[in-house]
């Protein structure tokens, strides 16, 4: 269970509690009884009080009292204050809310990225983020919501009008409630042992630089709680002068979850947080120093691809040309301007490593790299933006340049550890070097057999300059795995001792805690990729005893391609799996952008698919007349869906029509495009309620997961202004197609875990995870491990 997960469990609770009927309740009373139950008063004051400190809602743990303005319309203020009553329960601080806190729209999994390139939180964001989360149940609970809404086949319209709610809310909420499958109950905090004695050594050491050595499941992340805890209690340290950092959003979100369990609402002081966060924070605070806005623009992968595609003109290329698609031949340039800032590789000493290349291609590649590099920092600087290797090279800057800056935020985070040591990179390492105070840390524990970030330049000499980097540095080496059987252990033990990693590594072998003679490892050798694909199916359908065996079995591969070649072949011999492929190809995913299409583009070339679909049967005939008749008046397709008595349509076709011209009939040129997708799909033609969405098969249940992820990209994604909002995603969505950027919309929300399924996935993207079985296919020495490839610039060290 996620950390997002647990805080909507408790949500639901106490809704449960102050509402104990079955059924929903509106707005107002439900939120008079929590300020009953809970005894905070809620204070309504004139917009622009002084008590209320320039917010539209406050939480003041002193009353307690929470304060909202009476400028909000009353379903606004109905989550100002449920986003309060988050406060309440879970922070209890005296923190004002700045208008931008409040957002309805909050994901149900806010965190998304794998490596620290998404949605990252100081302990203020993250504080404001859980409230949103927990309002929005609080106030809709997703189970009760979801019973409703399939008993009476409710619309958002009608159901915000109904309960007094935003209906911003309400969409995102029913998007939950209809998409996502159900939560899993929450965990029990008592299963989580009492640390080892190797784990005790390590929470327990004396200030100054310590590297924990672990290996695989000897319990990295239970050991730094350990430590927090011990800090706290032990040595009374404020949990606000400890920084813990690490180099995954989704590590970031299960150590604060952990904390959270150890150590309760003190849990909330303390920053866990990715390095790419930390740094974004720095940015915000002292950005000003180098120039910087006082919140400076982070650009994305795909923002940054765009940025150079204006700036074409400026960049001469010529190996890196792409005449079908001129961007594609600047990803590479991108990879490796993206290593080089995690290398602390800037401009100028980029070019210094071209010039000094061989003659030849090389050298003209590199050269012509180095030109493409100065063009993208200087637009980066013109439009006062930064990227996410500059989150940690600015950062470094800042605290390197302005001794009065790295002085002020060392005495602010006395105590700084690091999980997931491994991961760190040239650029990481230099940041905590200069953050971490040698008389306190840094603690960091790490597995350096464990390195798979080597494309974002993790290495494992960052484990073995430990000692060197910080003078007197000891290490504490983990002794027990917990995760695996002990011919699984024993093997790793077998095979880590030969890798060249293996010096930095714990000496002595793991004891396995699941008993020596557990566990299997098979290994088998197909003749072709079908054969392959058939052996792994086979082996799951023997395994299958019953219901909720399959979500037990992952596939992990190198490549999507592989994944994909097995999804179709285990779908062929019936057995459940959970792969979405190619996103923007999925039948459901073609549907909801043809209907984005026919609202957003002239020529509404959706209406092809659209209009056949079931709800409009829609014969073709009248399908080509109608685009005949926006030709011939020259006018957009949504206006010609509203002039259908001139096109000259049968009666099959008239009556189809005019149900599609019916559900389009509230959009608008600035209607966004979550409000096309929700209003389909939660107003009142109530798609949700019909095929394909409709029942509880893997295949409906993987559908509804890909609309979800198409919805919560349209939830968040931010048109130029002056522009159609439809047409303008519709053209980032083609962009993110051609350029094979939509590797995340791949990756199955949180919550498709409780599915019973088979979980196909990247090595990368299983991080984290465990399954009491595992396929490894097309393993190789030419394919998987993959090759290393040396990418510019070459790394002098």
């Amino acid at each position: 269970m996620s950390a997002w997960s647990e805080l909507r469990a408790q949500a639901r609770a106490w809704h449960d509690q102050i509402n104990p009927g079955a059924g929903l309740a509106p707005a107002g009373a439900l939120l008079e009884a929590a300020g009953h139950e809970s005894g905070v008063k809620i204070l309504v004051r004139p917009a622009g009080d002084i008590l209320l400190d320039n917010s539209e809602a406050s939480y003041d743990p002193d009353g307690p009292f929470i304060l909202v303005s009476d400028g909000l319309s009353v379903e606004d203020r109905a989550f100002h204050i449920a986003h309060e009553f988050g406060h309440h329960r879970l922070h209890h601080p005296k923190d004002d809310c700045s208008p931008d806190a409040f957002d309805p729209f909050a994901a149900a999994e806010p965190e998304g990225s794998l490596v620290g390139e998404g949605d990252a939180y100081s302990p203020k964001q993250r504080r404001e983020a859980q409230a949103n989360v927990y309002g929005r149940e609080l106030l809709l609970p997703r189970d009760r919501l979801r019973t409703a809404c399939l008993a009476e086949h409710l619309s958002a319209e009608g159901l915000a009008t109904r309960l007094g709610l935003p209906l911003a809310l309400v969409e995102q909420q029913m998007a939950d409630a209809l998409l996502l499958p159900d939560e899993p109950p929450p965990e029990d905090p008592r299963d989580v042992p009492p640390p080892d004695g190797s784990q005790a050594r390590a929470a327990s050491a004396e200030p100054g630089p310590l590297q924990v050595r672990a290996g695989p499941g000897t319990g990295k992340t239970r050991t730094l709680v350990a430590r927090v805890a011990w800090l706290i209690r032990k040595r009374n340290a404020e949990p606000a002068s400890i920084l813990a950092l690490t180099y995954s959003n989704g590590s970031a979100e299960d150590l604060a979850r952990r904390l959270r369990i150890e150590l309760g609402a003190d849990a909330t002081a303390v920053w866990c947080s990715t390095f790419h966060a930390f740094g974004q924070e720095l940015l915000r605070l002292y950005g000003d120093r180098l120039g910087l806005p006082a919140a400076p623009k982070l650009v994305d992968r795909a923002g940054a691809l765009f940025m150079l595609e204006e700036e074409f003109a400026q960049l001469r290329l010529d190996h890196y040309f792409d005449l079908h698609e001129p961007l594609r031949g600047l990803k590479s340039v991108l990879d490796g301007i993206s290593r080089a800032k995690d290398e602390l590789c800037g401009t100028a000493h980029y070019r210094e490593l071209a010039e000094a290349a061989p003659e030849g291609e090389t050298r003209d590649k590199a050269l012509e790299a180095a030109h493409v590099y100065e063009v993208y920092e200087a637009a980066l600087r013109r439009r006062g933006a930064v990227d996410f290797g500059d989150l940690i090279l600015c950062s470094i800057a800042i605290l390197r340049d302005h001794p009065d800056v790295a002085a002020e935020v060392r005495a602010k985070y006395r105590h700084v550890l690091v999980d997931e040591y491994q991961d760190m990179n040239a650029a990481s390492a230099a940041l905590l070097q200069i953050l971490a105070d040698p008389r306190d840390g840094p603690w960091v524990v790490g597995d350096v057999r464990q390195s798979i970030y080597r494309f974002r330049g993790a290495s494992p000499l960052n484990m073995s300059r430990f000692a060197k980097t910080f003078a007197g540095a000891g290490h504490v080496d983990l002794e027990v795995n917990y995760r695996s059987g002990g011919r699984i252990v024993s093997l790793f033990d077998a095979y880590g001792r030969s890798m060249a990693a293996a010096a930095y590594a714990p000496s002595a072998p793991l004891k396995p805690n699941r008993g020596r003679e557990t566990g299997s490892v098979v290994y088998r050798i197909a003749e072709t990729r079908e054969a392959e694909a058939e052996g792994i199916a086979r082996d799951i359908l023997g395994r299958f005893k019953e219901p909720g065996d399959l979500r037990k079995h992952a596939v992990l591969a190198r490549t999507h391609g592989v994944l994909s070649h097995i999804a179709g072949h285990l779908e062929r011999v019936g057995v459940p799996a959970l792969y979405f492929g190619d996103f923007f190809q999925r039948p459901e995913i073609r549907d909801l952008l043809s209907l984005l299409s026919i609202a957003g583009e002239r020529d509404g070339l959706g209406l092809l698919r659209v209009a056949q679909m079931p709800r409009y049967a829609v014969p073709v005939p009248d399908i080509l007349k109608l685009f005949r008749f926006r030709e011939g008046v020259d006018v957009p397709m949504l206006a010609a869906l509203r002039r259908l008595d001139e096109a000259a349509l049968s009666d099959a076709g008239g009556i189809g029509l005019a149900r599609l011209a019916e559900d389009f009939a509230s959009v608008t040129f600035v209607t966004p495009p979550h409000k096309v997708l929700a209003t389909y799909l939660f107003g009142r033609p109530a798609a949700i309620y019909a095929a394909p969405f409709a029942g509880d098969d893997i295949g409906v249940q993987q559908r509804r997961l890909a609309a979800y992820q198409l919805l919560t990209l349209a939830f968040g994604h931010r048109s130029p202004s002056g522009r159609d909002p439809k047409r303008a995603f519709l053209e980032h969505i083609r962009r993110l197609e051609v350029l094979d950027e939509e590797k995340d919309l791949r990756r199955l929300p949180a919550g498709a875990a409780s599915i019973d399924a088979v979980q196909l996935m990247t090595v990368h993207a299983a991080k984290g995870l465990e399954y009491p079985t595992v396929y490894i296919p097309s393993v190789s020495p030419s394919y998987f491990p993959a090759a290393r490839q040396l990418r510019w610039p070459l790394s002098d060290n």
